[in-house]
């Protein structure tokens, strides 16, 4: 026989899974819980084994993840590249869009301020005539008062001469009859 222990008791050379092996098969309960407990230990991996799947298939589905992965990126790359062009069309629109408004909006204001021009001067033309207006009013109004002095003057003469001319034919009939008078008095 031979030493099956170190010195610190650890086993030599597998002593130890001899011991160990003489002992489960000299003790059938024991060795029959050890053969149960294998068999449960080899269904469970068994069940594992099958619910993963064949490894080709694995290979195959990891084949086409990294195909979909490449496809996948490529039509992120294209999509990103059409969204990129859309967003540069869209912008190129609107500055197109923002300048024909500024464009439409000065010619806008150049109008309305043509126009605003035309207001001033039509208003300045309107308060010219109307100070012509009103000068003239005062002339007429002026040459009316006048007129209807001369008017006034003009009747009193009218009415002076007629007073003098009915003066005048009185006395002009008073001196016929006078002289009426006389030729038949001679």
């Amino acid at each position: 026989m031979s030493i099956s222990t170190n010195i610190d008791g650890s086993a030599v050379g597998g002593a130890n899974q001899l011991l160990d092996l003489l002992s489960l098969v000299s003790n059938p309960k024991v060795y029959e819980a050890k053969v149960k407990s294998l068999q449960d230990s080899i269904a469970l991996n068994q069940k594992y084994v099958e619910a993963v799947a064949p490894v080709s298939e694995i290979l195959d589905l990891r084949e086409k993840v990294k195909a979909d992965k490449a496809a996948s990126a490529s039509a992120l790359s294209d999509a990103k590249q059409q969204a990129n062009d859309i967003v540069e069309e869209a912008k190129a629109k609107a500055a197109a869009i923002i300048s024909d408004a500024n464009d439409q909006a000065k010619q806008i204001t150049t109008e309305a301020d043509e126009i605003s021009k035309q207001i001033k001067s039509a208003l300045a033309e309107a308060k010219a005539a109307k100070a012509d207006a009103k000068s003239s009013k005062d002339i007429s109004d002026a040459l009316a008062t006048s007129l209807q002095q001369q008017l006034d003057i003009a009747d009193k003469k009218t009415k002076d001469a007629d007073a003098a001319r009915k003066e005048a034919e009185a006395l002009k009939a008073d001196i016929l009859e006078k002289h009426t008078a006389f030729i038949k008095g001679l």
